[in-house]
């Protein structure tokens, strides 16, 4: 999770010259969809990471975000993390759903109140998606 296609290397989004590349990346669609009148998007940067892969979708985030800063484009640039949030107290958790966290959107799947509540006390834009609950 948490990584970029570049040509046709994978790269994770800590790799040195990712920020650069997702800037130049995003100067040209934000562009294109400008012109085109394209709806905003969302770029997902994790699909339910655990351990170190938050840190890597975190690290794809803030390249993400620092592009959109440096656009002053809200069409690009915005980011989405897939989730279950059951224990709001592990590591991993605690990162994600930080308030300066650098994902725009968690999208969570199984959840519990207390993740509910933390999202929305941390100012977090949030929807559930699959939830059996």
């Amino acid at each position: 999770m948490g990584s970029a296609v570049v040509g046709l290397n994978v790269r994770d989004g800590r790799s040195p010259g990712f920020a650069a590349d997702v800037k130049a990346i995003l100067t040209n669609v934000s562009a294109h969809a400008n012109a085109a009148g394209w709806p905003d998007f969302i770029q997902t940067c994790g699909d339910e990471p655990q351990g170190d892969a938050v840190d890597g979708s975190l690290a794809v985030g803030q390249a993400f975000a620092e592009a959109r800063a440096a656009l002053a484009s809200t069409k690009v640039g915005r980011t989405s993390v897939f989730t279950s949030v059951l224990n709001v107290t592990s590591d991993y958790t605690a990162k994600l759903l930080a308030k300066n966290s650098s994902i725009d959107y968690i999208v969570i799947n199984e959840h519990s109140a207390e993740a509910i509540k933390l999202l929305i006390a941390n100012g977090h834009q949030w929807m559930l998606y699959n939830v059996r609950r």
